[in-house]
C-alpha cells in the first residue's frame, strides 16, 4: 500500500499547475445515443467528468471511442474534444487510432499532468491511453471535459 492517502493525493492535485500543462491534440469520446424513452442513454458508460484510478507499475488505462460521421461536423465547434490529468507519478499517455492490425500514433508525451484536446478529420476508432511510467503505484486523476455527440466509448480496464 503506498504511504499516500486519498486526502493527501487530492491535496497534490490540486496544488499542480494545470496551466504550465502541455496542451496537446487529443481525443476523448461521448455516450451512447439516448433511450426512445428520452431516459438515460442506453448502455452509456460515463465518460464526461472525474475518474480517479490507482495503476500499478506498467499498468494502464484506455480508453476507446467510435466516432460517428456526424461527429465530424460537431467537433469543429471550439472545445468539442477536452480532458486533462494528474497524478503523483510519471505517466506516459497517447492518443492513437486503429486501422485494421495497424496502429497510427497521433500524440503522446510523458508527464505528470496534461490538457488534452483533439479534432478528429475523419470517423472511425480513436484511443486514449494512460500508462504508469514509473516504478511505484501512480494515483491518475483524469477529467473528460467535453465530447461529440453520438460518440460511443468504453474504458479498459
Amino acid at each position: 500500500m503506498p504511504p499516500r492517502t486519498l486526502a493527501s493525493f487530492a491535496a497534490l492535485v490540486r496544488s499542480l499547475s494545470l496551466g504550465t500543462a502541455t496542451a496537446l491534440a487529443v481525443t476523448a469520446c461521448a455516450s451512447a445515443p439516448p433511450a426512445d424513452d428520452g431516459g438515460p442513454p442506453v448502455g452509456a458508460v460515463q465518460v464526461l467528468g472525474a475518474r480517479n484510478v490507482e495503476l500499478a507499475a506498467g499498468k494502464f488505462l484506455e480508453l476507446n471511442c467510435d466516432v460517428p460521421a456526424s461527429a465530424i461536423v460537431a467537433a469543429t465547434a471550439p472545445g468539442a474534444f477536452e480532458g486533462h490529468f494528474a497524478s503523483d507519478q510519471s505517466i506516459a499517455w497517447n492518443i492513437h487510432e486503429h486501422a485494421g492490425p495497424d496502429v497510427a500514433i497521433l500524440g503522446e508525451g510523458t508527464g505528470l499532468t496534461g490538457s488534452l484536446r483533439f479534432v478528429p478529420t475523419h470517423p472511425g476508432p480513436v484511443s486514449l491511453l494512460w500508462k504508469n511510467a514509473s516504478e511505484a503505484v501512480a494515483h491518475l486523476a483524469l477529467t473528460m471535459d467535453a465530447v461529440p455527440p453520438g460518440t460511443t466509448c468504453s474504458w479498459y480496464p
